[in-house]
């Protein structure tokens, strides 16, 4: 994984392995104050294990200070899963820690669990199934004003759900929307930020596997507010999308990665779309498997990584076989995954 700044440049060389094992499936890779000491942490789940004494000994997801050392590990759906896990991070209860969500990745179920920090490591307070417990395509997810946002990984339609689970594990559905034709079944990627600037949180979307590279904006109540390409339109391998917080610039940024197929080109948006207010590439720009995104949201000025930063993850390709590497970006981050 590797991390840049806002305006493209690495913040730390050429990255780190995140996982003590081959991986070809690239990571996922999310940002978040989880244990309240005021820094930005790294949340990485595994693109793949099928090493059981592996995950029994060192999880299939991992936080990490800022500097790269772990603060705690786990299996959440136990040593049997080998598939990949999508994680994200929020304070969804407002005490100043930020939660870590995860979601199945594709061959899993859509099950969703939320883990809160314990003063040593993770405890789970909340655990449902967004979708139907049958669909095996994976969950994709995000997290903002208190409420979990979800999309469905290949397989399923572009249908976002925002849920509220509190540490009494009672989770309420609060609204629910299809981001593109109801027909199309490659899934939904999400983020959030505020990208407006009222205080209040966005969701952010993209496109899964057979869809172009369609960003939207929507309020949480449902209206859509933003709509552009940030790639070419004839590409259909999708794309992936985050919130980015720059300091002095009002109101939060789009960060996009294309998905499998395209290049490991990472671009920063306005709300608007249009021109990109920055544009780089987080790998060998011949590498084809794509670029998972994540970004810091809140920097503060604690934080260990400059404002503007963004964290970049190449995903798995059929046509590659460059290293897997994540990269995660300075207080505005970024971030991608590469196969291994």
């Amino acid at each position: 994984m590797r991390r840049f700044n806002s305006a493209g440049a690495a913040i730390d060389g050429g990255g780190f392995f995140a996982f003590n094992h081959l991986n070809l499936q690239g990571l996922s890779v999310a940002t978040g104050d989880v244990n309240g000491d005021g820094q930005q942490d790294l949340v990485v789940g595994d693109g793949v294990n099928h090493d059981t004494n592996n995950i029994a000994s060192a999880g299939n997801v991992r936080v990490l200070s800022p500097t790269g050392t772990e603060l705690t590990h786990l299996a959440p759906f136990g040593t049997g899963f080998g598939g990949a896990i999508n994680v994200a991070a929020s304070d969804l209860d407002g005490d100043g820690k930020d939660e870590v969500i995860v979601g199945a990745g594709p061959g899993g179920g859509p099950n969703v669990k939320v883990f809160k920090w314990n003063g040593t490591g993770l405890s789970e307070i909340a655990s449902w199934f967004a979708y139907d417990a049958a669909f095996h395509g994976g969950v994709f997810v995000a997290g903002g004003d208190g409420e979990v946002i979800t999309g469905p990984g290949p397989g399923g339609g572009p249908h976002v759900k925002l849920w509220s689970p509190n540490d009494q594990g009672v989770i309420t559905l609060d609204n629910q929307f299809f981001a593109y034709d109801g027909k199309f079944a490659g899934g939904v990627h999400v983020g959030t930020g505020d990208f407006n600037n009222d205080g209040l949180d966005d969701i952010v979307t993209g496109p899964g596997p057979g869809g172009g590279p369609n960003v939207k904006v929507f309020e949480f109540e449902g209206p859509q507010r933003a709509s552009f390409f940030a790639y070419d339109p004839g590409f259909t391998g999708g794309v992936y999308v985050a919130g980015l917080g720059v300091p002095g610039v009002a109101g939060d940024q789009i960060v996009t990665g294309p998905g499998s197929g395209g290049g490991p080109h990472v671009k920063i948006f306005n709300q608007s779309g249009g021109n990109p207010v920055a544009s780089f590439f987080a790998y060998d720009a011949k590498f084809l498997g794509g670029v998972m995104v994540a970004g810091v949201r809140n920097p503060g000025a604690d934080s260990p990584e400059p404002p503007g930063s963004s964290t970049t993850s190449s995903l798995p390709s059929t046509t590659t076989s460059h290293p897997t590497t994540t990269t995660t970006g300075s207080t505005t981050t970024t971030s991608t995954t590469a196969p291994g």
